[in-house]
């Protein structure tokens, strides 16, 4: 489920009419998006989801949470929650849980340029390590019927 306050503004619902349960909710539910491409950076930058899901839209002005994320999205996709280690694992990656009151904007952002920063650090680590340089291609403009004409093994059949 997702709220709707965190939906970009060129996308359109679509009506559904089935129930959404719960730990805190119980209602019918009237409108869904379809989530592709999804990228989970606090898990990781690089993998993709390729699936589609279909979420649900919730509109509760006094709700702090932007997506709820149920087992039907859980399950699929590999993402286990370790309740005794207080830790979500996807793949090789790991991160632990954290209060609420460690979620706010301000700590995104930070953390956010700092990975971003380890990044670009590692990435020009590895353009040091390269022996030679890699120059952009050059592609000259050909029109076909002369490349074919410039191949002497090709039989007109």
């Amino acid at each position: 489920m997702i709220h709707k306050r965190c939906l970009p503004a060129n996308v359109k619902p679509h009506k559904v009419k089935r129930g959404t349960i719960t730990a805190n909710l119980t209602s019918p539910m009237t409108e869904e998006v379809d989530l592709q491409h999804m990228m989970l950076p606090e898990l990781s930058r690089t993998l993709r989801i390729t699936d589609t899901f279909h979420a649900g839209i919730f509109n509760n002005p006094d709700s702090s949470y932007d997506i709820i994320l149920g087992n039907d999205f859980l399950c699929p996709v590999g993402i286990r929650l370790l309740s005794d280690l207080q830790e979500v694992h996807w793949h090789d990656n790991c991160l632990a849980y954290r209060k609420k009151s460690e979620l706010n904007a301000e700590n995104f952002y930070v953390e956010t340029l700092d990975a971003l920063a380890m990044e670009s650090e590692f990435e020009e680590s590895l353009d040091s390590m390269m022996s030679s340089t890699i120059k952009p291609a050059k592609y000259d403009v050909w029109n076909t019927d002369d490349v074919v004409k410039l191949q002497k093994h090709l039989n007109p059949q």
